[in-house]
């Protein structure tokens, strides 16, 4: 057999070019591969199930599936005649599907006219009633005005899970972290934060009748004493930090704020940090195994801000406009009024500006 033209050679190293130029796009950006490999194949159909796409958006998906096909049969057949129509064929293509996969969550949100929402249950901030199917809570409420302010939609497919929030942002497989995040450091590494919706305080709570401790941080920095914290979080840089002499009980950042609570009442542990609402809620269901120990002030006050990936500027710029634009109106104080009612000091509202 001849060996292959110099165009024939142009042609299929084109072919391959664009399929990896697909890739990136396909990536947001980001090439997946230097070589062309079948794995593309896997890589392309994880991303199309990774997100809820018209029926457009899925035949582009297909399209594209076949362009990389198409451009490996390229590669691997240097034949003249052959290779010159799969180029054509793929050239086209790509001109079609990649529209369907460039861009960031930014962008998938201005082409969708919607947020897709990815949340860790916090009840009563925000969880799914199991009888309606609806999402319910004070940052549901706040997050859904928030979009109708944009004139945006929210969907709220599935929990992702406290711990997968930062993977799924990444991927595409959410636009924003709705449940909100305490905004700290090591988050910070991971994903951006918005301003904030409101803040809260951080308290210290013990087995009810403990009488060992009485509202001095020396009593809980003890050898004696166990303090529960979950990996990752700010309770255990704070644990490290302000108590260590105390015993740390290590939660991995799969746990949950209920594995936390259940340390302490079950005598695992016998301190934890948290907010006051989850502790009520908590005890409503658990006879006040829980007591707050009383300082005189929180032990640490957190921003609670939505979370979207770490390169996505332009979306936070978008939700910042929105968040500052509600706390001037005075939305963000008329959408947690009654929440504070419920719940004495559990938000602090960030102040105006003016």
């Amino acid at each position: 057999m001849a060996a292959p033209s110099r165009l024939t050679l142009i042609a299929g190293s084109i072919s391959a070019s664009v399929l990896v130029v697909m890739g990136a796009m396909c990536r947001q950006g980001r090439l997946f591969s230097s070589r062309v490999t079948p794995n593309h194949l896997t890589l392309l159909t994880r991303r199309v199930k990774s997100r809820k796409y018209s029926v457009i958006w899925r035949l582009r998906a297909s399209l594209s599936r076949i362009c990389v096909i198409v451009a490996v049969m390229a590669t691997k057949n240097l034949n003249k005649g052959f290779c010159m129509r799969a180029f054509l064929f793929t050239f086209l293509l790509c001109i079609v599907v990649t529209p369907a996969f460039a861009g960031s969550a930014y962008d998938r949100v201005m082409k969708t006219q919607s947020i897709n929402c990815g949340y860790g249950e916090w009840k009563p901030w925000v969880y799914k009633n199991l009888e309606t199917g609806k999402m319910e809570g004070v940052i549901v409420g706040l997050v859904e005005e928030l979009a109708r302010t944009l004139t945006l939609k929210t969907e709220w497919p599935e929990e992702t899970g406290w711990a997968n929030l930062p993977e799924a942002l990444r991927s595409g497989k959410i636009d924003v972290a709705c449940s909100t995040m305490w905004r700290d450091p090591i988050r910070g590494k991971q994903v951006a934060f918005t301003k904030p919706l409101f803040y809260m305080g951080m308290h210290a709570y013990m087995r009810k009748g403990d009488k060992r401790f009485t509202g001095k941080i020396e009593e809980l920095n003890d050898p004696a004493v166990r303090v529960v914290a979950q990996d990752g979080d700010y309770t255990y840089d704070f644990a490290k930090r302000v108590l260590p002499k105390a015993i740390l009980v290590t939660l991995p950042m799969t746990a949950s704020e209920a594995d936390k609570m259940l340390n302490v009442t079950t005598g695992k542990a016998d301190v934890m940090f948290y907010e006051n609402v989850g502790v009520e809620d908590f005890n409503k269901n658990n006879k006040d195994q829980l007591e707050r120990i009383l300082f005189k002030e929180p032990l640490a006050v957190f921003a609670n801000s939505l979370a979207v990936n770490i390169t996505d500027s332009a979306l936070k710029e978008m939700l910042d406009t929105a968040i500052e634009y509600m706390k001037d109106t005075g939305k963000t104080e008329a959408l947690t009024a009654q929440f504070m009612e419920d719940h004495p000091n559990s938000i602090i509202l960030p102040k105006k500006d003016w």
